[in-house]
């Protein structure tokens, strides 16, 4: 989350320098620190040690962890409706330059908060019932969301609302991660695949259909109904974690 809220600004100081055609240098020391970690990683799990877990568990998919798969996915749709067509929406409809440095301070402030959102409501988790927390700060999002549309682009109100909005709508996914790995002690590695890679794919796929759709009925438009997902994702992730009882019992067992 750190990278991505650096990137937006890097880049533009990069290709603003340099050109864009020398924005993929950046990529050079995610290369390098990712060959480090091949060779600095712990050695791999024996086999012997390792669950016998098949490419494909039905009851993964099909099961609570499938639920809140998609409950992650409607997370991830705001998401990247936010980060993808906020700056298109600043250029057509506030006048924003489209170099201007105000949309890549703008993506900074949100994916830096969003970072801030999850390590506090991760925090939060050891002393409030997990359920509380992501369906509160899911139901809570829509509002400095919407904000953002009526505030003056640059303002104080306007980064304070953005910032607002990335921390609240990052807030519950890692929740929803280590929800989906008490749900499947088995199979954890699949089951947090499933929250973190699934949702944010499927998200990106299902932006091809948000881009039609916003030239349909306007920017504007499309993107508070893609806010609205936020709604049946806390609705999901209040039935799943109700109803097996995932991180009720932390609080009581701080307490003990």
């Amino acid at each position: 989350m750190l990278g991505l809220a650096l990137g937006p600004v890097i880049v533009l100081a990069v290709a603003s320098t340099l050109g864009l055609g020398a924005t993929p240098l950046l990529m050079a020391p995610g290369i390098v620190l990712g060959l480090i970690l091949n060779l600095v990683a712990p050695p791999r799990v024996p086999a012997a040690r390792r669950a016998r877990v098949g490419l494909f568990d039905r009851r993964l998919v099909l099961g609570p962890v499938g639920l809140l798969a998609l409950a992650g996915t409607f997370v991830e749709i705001v998401f990247v409706t936010f980060t993808s067509a906020l700056p298109l929406w600043l250029v057509e409809h506030r006048d924003v330059g489209r170099d201007s440095a105000l949309l890549a301070w703008t993506l900074t402030a949100f994916y830096l908060s969003a970072a801030v959102g999850g390590v506090a409501t991760g925090a939060l988790g050891r002393w409030v019932e997990r359920r509380h927390l992501v369906v509160g700060t899911m139901l809570l999002t829509p509002v400095p969301l919407f904000a953002v549309f009526v505030l003056d682009p640059g303002g104080a109100p306007y980064f304070l609302a953005v910032a607002l909005a990335g921390a609240l709508t990052n807030a519950a996914f890692p929740l929803l991660v280590v929800s989906a790995q008490d749900l499947a002690p088995h199979a954890v590695g699949t089951a947090s695949g499933m929250l973190m890679g699934l949702p944010v794919g499927a998200a990106g796929l299902l932006y091809v259909g948000i881009g039609w759709l916003q030239e349909r009925i306007g920017m504007g438009a499309a993107m508070g109904a893609n806010y609205l997902f936020l709604i049946p994702a806390a609705i999901l992730s209040y039935a799943v974690l109700t109803k097996h009882h995932v991180g009720s019992r932390v609080r009581r067992l701080n307490h003990s």
